[in-house]
């Protein structure tokens, strides 16, 4: 774990979703499989894989959709937020998959 030691005034310092480059370095350092990013109040993600690649969550949405459909399981739909890129929105729909947007937020997620 990297960027643990809170003091109140630190959040996300060089760290974290909003700095993903301390991650990317830890994973390339400790030669370990992934990494995961979050912000602060953990409603942003991004994972960075073994080679170093960073993925955001619009690649990582796409990401789980298409491991789902490669393995011929249903997907009914994503739920994204009205920031999400829009390719996603329209790879999904090429592939057959209905594409909702919400709110910013959890609460308009969960709706």
């Amino acid at each position: 774990a990297i960027g643990c030691t809170p003091d109140g005034l630190n959040i996300n310092h060089e760290v974290g979703a909003t700095h993903p480059q301390a991650l990317v370095d830890a994973v390339r350092v400790h030669k370990a499989d992934f990494g995961v990013a979050l912000d602060g109040d953990a409603d942003r993600l991004q994972l960075v894989d073994a080679q170093g690649r960073l993925f955001n969550g619009d690649e990582l949405l796409y990401l789980l959709a298409d491991d789902r459909l490669g393995r011929d399981e249903h997907v009914p739909g994503v739920v994204g937020t009205l920031m999400t890129n829009m390719a996603v929105e329209v790879a999904l729909k090429a592939r057959g998959v209905h594409f909702v947007r919400a709110k910013v937020g959890d609460r308009y997620v969960l709706e």
